[in-house]
């Protein structure tokens, strides 16, 4: 009897998952023992698990089965519905509706998908009751974490409604993903072999250089969520308007000589933090706040609300333009050319980078705990 339906080579994706179910069992327990630490590696570990069989071996198994024998290719349905908690049926239908096009519809589980969920909502339910600290502490942490990555993953490969898929031809990342890199040829047959997909790269595919969970992730993006966690605590925004002050303080004797009196703040609208520490270095400064989201610039009307000191202007910033003032403020999210702003003619910038990136005339360190410095550049 055959026990691989296509080729011996899906050997690889069914021993990685079954080892990967073996981390779990064994490792994350262990882990979660381990404190704060322990717990924080338990819950990325979860997650790594979630996403990574979700996007190989899982999606190897839902377009062509790994295993020949009708019971054991439901027995594998059974196990990667457990060890990603997520009931492949329905893994399935929503994936073969992104293939059509289409929304996912009404699902009919079937005999095989009633079982599926009763295996995932009785695993969890076992879990929160006899180890409730690695569920709630790792378990269900890294779980969420995992499918975001997911979410990351599919926007990665889409990016731009690319509806034909992006390709991502590295060596290294279509050897641990089992060909998932070859996204657009998997798009134009979806029905091929993952071993078969190298051999039908068009030569007119859009690719990528970078792996798609990178390339759907958005720096910019995720700091303007991180910045709306600062607006939620004013202690943080008490504490990041003083670390911001400080390192502006620190940069002040790089600039003497120069008349401070006009400055424009890029992008800093959601929480004016550069504002407000702004107002303890050089009080008297004419302060203009550039926000391509007029979202943001109400949130700093709040937050600087009778300030005659400040003007607020719904735009962005071109280093090729340079604005009348004295100094430019540029944000850590710029989404544009930063090398532009290192070459840029015009006033003195203040460049907020991350804390490895020593760039410019001079910088500070921010805050080791915010990754972050702030490089100045002169013209």
């Amino acid at each position: 009897m055959r026990l691989f339906r296509h080729t011996r080579r899906d050997a690889g994706p069914l021993l990685a998952a079954l080892g990967l179910g073996a981390v779990g069992v064994v490792a994350v327990p262990w882990l979660v023992r381990h404190a704060l630490l322990g717990m924080f590696s338990g819950t990325c570990t979860v997650a790594l698990i979630v996403w990574w069989t979700s996007n190989t071996v899982a999606h190897v198994h839902l377009h062509t089965p790994i295993l020949r024998p009708r019971a054991l290719s439901r027995l594998l349905s059974l196990y990667l519905s457990a060890l990603t908690l997520v009931p492949q049926t329905i893994w399935r239908a929503r994936h073969l509706d992104h293939h059509r096009g289409q929304a996912s519809g009404s699902l009919r589980l079937g005999l095989q998908g009633c079982v599926e969920v009763g295996v995932v909502a009785h695993l969890a339910l076992a879990l929160a009751l006899v180890l409730p600290d690695m569920f709630f502490g790792a378990v269900l942490p890294g779980w969420l974490l995992g499918l975001g990555l997911c979410q990351l993953q599919g926007r990665g490969e889409h990016l731009g409604g690319h509806a034909g898929g992006i390709s991502h031809y590295g060596r290294l990342y279509n050897w641990l993903w089992f060909n998932d890199g070859y996204h657009a040829e998997h798009h134009s047959r979806p029905g091929a072999h993952w071993t078969t997909l190298p051999a039908l790269r068009p030569a007119e595919a859009t690719a990528s250089r970078r792996a798609p969970v990178l390339r759907g992730l958005s720096i910019a993006d995720a700091l303007v969520g991180l910045e709306r966690l600062a607006l939620r605590s004013p202690r943080l925004q008490t504490w990041l308007v003083e670390r911001h002050a400080a390192a502006l303080r620190r940069l002040a004797p790089a600039l003497a000589g120069r008349p401070i009196d006009r400055v424009v703040v890029v992008g800093g609208g959601l929480f004016p933090r550069s504002a407000l520490a702004l107002a303890q270095i050089w009080p008297k400064a004419q302060v203009t706040i550039v926000d391509a989201e007029a979202e943001h610039l109400e949130r700093a009307r709040e937050f600087l609300a009778g300030r005659r000191d400040v003007a607020f202007v719904l735009g962005r910033y071109d280093p090729r333009s340079p604005p009348a003032a004295d100094l430019v403020i540029v944000p850590l999210a710029l989404v544009g050319d930063r090398a532009a702003v290192y070459a840029a003619s015009g006033p003195p910038r203040v460049i907020h980078e991350w804390i490895w990136r020593r760039r410019g005339t001079t910088g500070v360190v921010v805050s080791p705990w915010l990754l972050k410095r702030v490089n100045l550049a002169l013209p």
